[in-house]
């Protein structure tokens, strides 16, 4: 009786930390925490309504997926460097290009319905100057995008990609860092290029559009980051 207890607490404790975890990654991809940002396990146990066994123990486990960084003592966002998000940008081109072409073979009509609807919201985010909003909108999108393709390893491959880059794109698509911005028009654009070529099953434009997404932020982002990460701490 003592163990088949131990087992069921174990079992709850592994399933609150699939629960943290989860919560956490959305955040990351949602642009809720800037690069640096210490991560304070009081302050998410509270938010999140779990005690720190369970926070804690997510922590580690995005830790140990480099999606986090482990200090002594804290956990962090960490701060990338140019070459390690060109590395990523240039991976996402070939993944993410591999789950628009799927997603353009096998997307149902609630697939299709779904991402209208992100698009038309993220746009409206734009116009309406929300960008925080705008940037879980994008997320939101994409990930809507990559789940038509029917391919979760892939989408899960991803997802783990774009949570190391993530954390920049508030700080890139929110004016007046760049002046005069050509991201935001560029985006939306690429937006309505995605939404139109699958409609028309289009997976040339579909690819375009998504590859376009990735190389413009990587040619706003990449000139504010650090040589050395080190050294932005």
């Amino acid at each position: 009786m003592a163990e088949t207890e131990k087992s069921m607490s174990r079992a709850t404790r592994d399933s609150l930390t699939q629960f943290v975890e989860r919560q956490l990654r959305e955040s990351i991809l949602m642009g809720k925490f800037a690069p640096g940002t210490r991560l304070n396990i009081r302050e998410l146990s509270e938010q999140l309504g779990t005690s720190a066994t369970p926070i804690r123990e997510a922590l580690m486990r995005l830790s140990a997926q480099r999606i986090l960084e482990a200090r002594p003592g804290q956990f962090c966002v960490p701060v990338i460097s140019r070459a390690k998000y060109q590395e990523i940008s240039d991976v996402r081109l070939v993944v993410e290009n591999m789950a628009a072409e799927r997603a353009v073979e096998n997307y149902s009509a609630d697939d299709l319905k779904r991402i209208e609807g992100l698009a038309e919201q993220y746009i409206e985010a734009i116009h309406q100057g929300q960008y925080a909003l705008a940037v879980e909108l994008h997320a939101q999108f994409k990930f809507a995008l990559f789940e038509a393709s029917k391919m979760p390893t892939l989408t899960a491959i991803i997802e783990d990609l774009m949570l190391q880059v993530a954390p920049l794109f508030i700080d890139a698509i929110s004016p007046p860092r760049v002046e005069p911005s050509t991201w935001v028009p560029t985006n939306v654009q690429y937006i309505r290029q995605i939404v139109q070529g699958l409609r028309d099953r289009n997976s040339s434009l579909v690819c375009h559009a998504v590859q376009g997404l990735i190389m413009t932020a990587t040619r706003h982002v990449v000139p504010e980051l650090p040589d050395d990460p080190t050294t932005a701490r």
